[in-house]
């Protein structure tokens, strides 16, 4: 059996119907034919950088460490934000310098920040409207295929890359505040307060009203009830079995969220 190539995730919110994920796909394919390419989601909600980069952040730290993420949500495609590849140990981010690499490179250490200058590696004509496609894609494949990120671009700091605000959490003797950062498909309201930061059985409160005490899975509440569980990620998420919390809730991104114990 032959080797499995190396590895480049795609993050987009080019949707599937109009071809456009699989023009950034055959690129890749035609510079590198062996490529594993992961599609990790092109359902992000048109231009919403906060979401592809809560997504980022949650994903990469699961693939090997030499894997290539292609991360592309550009509602400034051809202006003069920049193109970037970020390189860490846990593997090169690629896509534009809009904040989308915010919590994924919060979370490595030792960064490289390069700014994609070197045009020789872009396909030609250069759109002003598909750089997914004609700077991305080419410099992704090359980078997984072994083209060192310097040759391809030009160092800068990465304290000069944009970054998204960050909600922060505040803890108090028997209290902790966030808010929702993420809503997922099944109406699932994630917020960002660690379970770690929470007591067993404390109370939920969502935008003031009590919502439940954390329990175990989403399973433990009857039907079309909210409940507060330890979400996959680490963090304090509210579910409604075979419903949805934003709906039922009428909360989303932003949200106040307060778990309370004692």
């Amino acid at each position: 059996m032959a080797d499995k190539g190396p590895i480049v995730t795609l993050i987009t919110d080019f949707g599937t119907t109009d071809g456009y994920a699989g023009v950034v796909k055959g690129v890749l394919l035609s510079l590198a034919a062996n490529l594993m390419i992961v599609d990790i989601t092109h359902d992000v909600e048109p231009w919403n950088i906060r979401a592809a980069a809560w997504i980022a952040a949650n994903t990469y730290k699961y693939f090997p460490a030499g894997t290539v993420h292609l991360a592309v949500v550009d509602p400034g495609v051809g202006t003069a934000r920049r193109p970037i590849a970020v390189v860490s140990d846990a593997g090169t981010f690629v896509g534009p310098d809009n904040g989308i690499f915010t919590a994924a490179a919060a979370s490595e250490k030792a960064l490289a920040a390069y700014e994609l200058t070197e045009k020789e590696f872009w396909l030609k004509p250069l759109s002003a409207t598909f750089h997914a496609r004609d700077i991305f894609a080419p410099v992704a494949a090359r980078l997984a295929t072994g083209t060192p990120a310097h040759r391809l671009g030009t160092r800068i700091d990465a304290e000069t890359l944009v970054k998204l605000p960050s909600p922060q959490i505040v803890c108090g003797q028997d209290w902790v505040e966030g808010e929702i950062v993420h809503v997922d498909r099944f109406g699932n309201l994630i917020s960002n307060i660690p379970v770690s930061a929470t007591a067993a059985g404390a109370t939920c409160l969502v935008n003031g009203q009590r919502i439940g005490a954390l329990t175990s899975t989403y399973g433990s509440t009857s039907g079309g009830q909210p409940a507060v569980v330890p979400g996959s990620h680490g963090f304090v998420e509210i579910g409604v079995t075979e419903g949805s919390a934003t709906s039922a809730l009428h909360a989303g991104v932003g949200s106040a969220v307060r778990m309370e114990s004692g």
